[in-house]
């Protein structure tokens, strides 16, 4: 199973976040694709992602204006995957 995980940053946090989600999935035994929406990426293919990990700060009531586009441009292919609310992941106890 593959799981997307993209982010948006503005300060550093949510890419700290998302790079420990990263390695627990992968230490759970999911493959994971790690996108930071902030980077200039051209092209994301969905092809072959089973569920999907969204995470964004919050500033002045928006989310970074780069992570909005990204899941506005992949708004079908998203929604059409379980996401961490929608579906679940077992991940190990945290100790």
């Amino acid at each position: 199973m593959t799981v997307l995980i993209a982010y948006g940053t503005v300060e550093g946090q949510t890419a700290k976040i998302a790079r420990f989600i990263n390695d627990v999935t992968r230490k759970a035994g999911y493959d994971t694709i790690l996108i930071n929406t902030g980077d200039q990426i051209r092209h994301v293919s969905l092809t072959g992602v089973d569920r999907v990990i969204l995470a964004a700060p919050v500033h002045e009531r928006r989310h970074p204006k780069l992570f909005e586009a990204f899941v506005e441009t992949h708004r079908d292919a998203l929604a059409s995957r379980k996401s961490l609310g929608s579906g679940r992941i077992d991940f190990p106890r945290m100790t």
